[in-house]
């Protein structure tokens, strides 16, 4: 049986820059093309003490269907 709460559609990955941050776990991204969203570290990651602050380079997982937030799954390496 599929998951009711899943889409069934992978996530789109993307890399961003923290510009803004609420505290931190939370926090804005914006992408390589301007476009700005939410973006959170997920409980599992800040229970591993993952956090953000502004000018860190993350890696995005947004949903096909809603780019006004995405999960910060991992840190981007700069170069």
């Amino acid at each position: 049986m599929p998951d009711p709460t899943s889409s069934g559609e992978p996530p789109i990955r993307a890399l961003g820059r923290i510009v803004e941050t609420q505290s931190p776990i939370l926090g804005t991204a914006e992408m390589a093309n301007g476009f700005r969203t939410l973006a959170h570290v997920p409980p599992w990651l800040a229970d591993e003490g993952m956090a953000i602050a502004e000018g860190d380079a993350v890696v995005l997982e947004l949903t096909p269907f809603d780019f006004s937030k995405g999960r910060v799954v991992a840190r981007a390496h700069a170069g």
